[in-house]
């Protein structure tokens, strides 16, 4: 068998950076990358940094478009590619849509899940200047009455480790 997308393994991504506490699936984090907080920004909003998560994350049917300090990432995950529970409420797969908005010294993300039982909101504030202090702060609720809980505390226990990934594909783009 093929190696598990990440979404199958690893349930869908948060794609922020990392050094995680998380109380419940209330996500505070802290990262630093050897970038001005303008690189950085740049990174989060670029096509490259779009293309290499979802090379990780094995989807193939996204679009990116970046309109000044604007991004949108729209992606579609065919079912089979999602977790068998999830797969109940998104018979024919997902589209997820992110928005990235960068203003002053801060990035936010809106995430639309496009009918699945699910809210994800994030906000990042950039600090520094030759290095900068990346600290977030993210939500993440699953709306389903008795399993909604159980599926958190499961996302829970993968958060650090897809942070840790996205905040190295991050600093790639930045090295580019």
């Amino acid at each position: 068998r093929a190696r598990p997308s990440m979404f199958e393994s690893e349930g869908m991504c948060l794609s922020l950076p990392r050094s995680c506490t998380i109380d419940g699936m209330d996500i505070s984090t802290t990262q630093t990358y050897n970038a001005s907080p303008s690189a950085v920004t740049q990174a989060l909003l670029s096509s490259e940094l779009a293309a290499k998560r979802a090379k990780l994350a094995r989807v193939d049917d996204y679009t990116h478009t970046v309109d000044g300090s604007k991004a949108t990432t729209v992606v579609n995950v065919p079912a089979e590619r999602l977790p068998s529970k999830a797969r109940t409420f998104a018979r024919n797969g997902a589209k997820v849509t992110i928005t990235t908005v960068a203003s002053g010294d801060g990035v936010t993300y809106t995430v639309d899940p496009h009918g699945l039982p699910a809210e994800v909101s994030a906000a990042l504030k950039l600090s520094g200047d030759a290095t900068t202090t990346a600290d977030l702060s993210a939500t993440l609720k699953v709306k389903i009455p008795l399993l909604g809980g159980k599926i958190e505390k499961r996302a829970a226990g993968m958060v650090d480790r897809l942070l840790a990934k996205d905040a190295k594909l991050v600093e790639e783009v930045i090295e580019e």
